[in-house]
C-alpha cells in the first residue's frame, strides 16, 4: 500500500470506507501513510445510514478521520451527523467549519442542495489551480448562488 501512496499527490477516503471493518481499519492505515508522505488527505463524508451500527458510532469514527484530513466534504446532514455524539444543538455552518479549521482541517465544504454536486468538481479545479494548501491564507467564501459555503484557512 505504501508504494502506491508515495507516487500519489492526495488520498481521498469516504465515509461509507469507515463503516465496517475490515475497510475502517484499512483507510485508517491509507490516512497515516498519506500524511506521514505529504500527501493531501479530503473526505467526502458520505454518510449512509444503512451502512452502520448506529448514527452514534458513525458520527465518533466520522470525528476520528475528519481529525486527520485536510479537507472535510458534506452536505449539512452530513455535518450534523457526525456532531450528533457531541450533545451540542444544531451549530451554523460558520460554526462548523471553525470547529474543523480549529482542529487542523485547511477547508471545509458544507454542501446545500442538489446543484453543488453538479459544480463541486470544478469548483475544487479551480481551487487547485488558485491555491495550494500549503500557501493557503485565511479565506472564507461564500458562494450562495450554488448554496455552497467554502470555508479555508492554513
Amino acid at each position: 500500500m505504501n508504494v502506491f501512496i508515495k507516487q500519489a499527490k492526495a488520498l481521498v477516503i469516504t465515509g461509507t470506507a469507515l463503516s465496517k471493518s475490515p475497510s475502517r481499519e484499512a483507510t485508517f492505515k491509507a490516512v497515516e501513510l498519506a500524511r506521514k508522505n505529504g500527501l493531501v488527505v479530503f473526505f467526502d463524508i458520505d454518510y449512509r445510514p444503512y451502512t452502520w451500527q448506529s448514527e452514534e458510532i458513525a458520527s465518533i469514527t466520522y470525528h476520528m478521520a475528519a481529525e486527520k484530513c485536510h479537507v472535510i466534504i458534506g452536505t449539512r446532514e452530513e455535518f450534523e451527523v457526525m456532531e450528533c455524539y457531541t450533545g451540542i444543538a444544531a451549530l451554523s455552518d460558520t460554526e462548523i467549519a471553525h470547529k474543523w479549521l480549529g482542529k487542523g482541517a485547511d477547508i471545509v465544504i458544507i454542501k446545500h442542495g442538489e446543484m453543488v454536486h453538479m459544480h463541486l468538481h470544478r469548483i475544487l479545479s479551480l481551487l487547485g489551480m488558485v491555491f495550494s494548501l500549503q500557501n493557503l491564507r485565511k479565506h472564507m467564501v461564500q458562494a450562495t448562488h450554488l448554496h455552497l459555503v467554502l470555508f479555508m484557512a492554513c
